[in-house]
């Protein structure tokens, strides 16, 4: 790659109006206290088939690594759970700086990977960007009671 073209992606993935954006999406993946008492176990099942639905049914899997993630599409992995703990190997893979954020043709992805105590894997994740913000409105919506 040309050196030109690899300073321009590396200035479009730290332009400074990207963080204003971000700010409140990585607010709330560090906020504890998100997933509070008014999110009770029919709320949650709702939110983790919302999720399941924005990064596609067939892109999610619990118990098994993908066979067939090829590059480009969308794959959630976790040894088991739902949208909260989707949320939680985000904010893990991200605070512990187990992740990549690379620009292809259609926007910025990011490849997640969190790891349990025993330092097995316990999910690798690979998205758009922008699924986590959608996810991040789904999540504020349900807040307002507007779904």
């Amino acid at each position: 790659m040309h050196a030109d073209t690899k300073r321009r992606e590396y200035e479009e993935l730290t332009d400074p109006r990207l963080f204003d954006a971000w700010a409140g999406v990585l607010g709330w993946l560090y906020d504890e206290t998100r997933f509070g008492e008014g999110w009770t176990s029919g709320r949650l099942s709702w939110f983790t088939k919302r999720a399941k639905a924005l990064a596609g049914k067939e892109n999610w899997a619990t118990g098994k690594i993908f066979e067939d993630a090829s590059p480009g599409k969308a794959a959630v992995w976790m040894r088991a759970g739902g949208g909260k703990d989707l949320i939680r190997h985000i904010r893990n893979g991200i605070a512990h700086g187990e992740y990549t954020v690379t620009k292809r043709e259609d926007g910025l992805w990011i490849f997640i990977r969190d790891y349990g105590r025993d330092k097995k894997p316990a999910a690798q994740i690979r998205l758009p960007l922008e699924y986590i913000v959608r996810l991040h409105k789904t999540y504020k919506d349900m807040e307002r009671g507007w779904v």
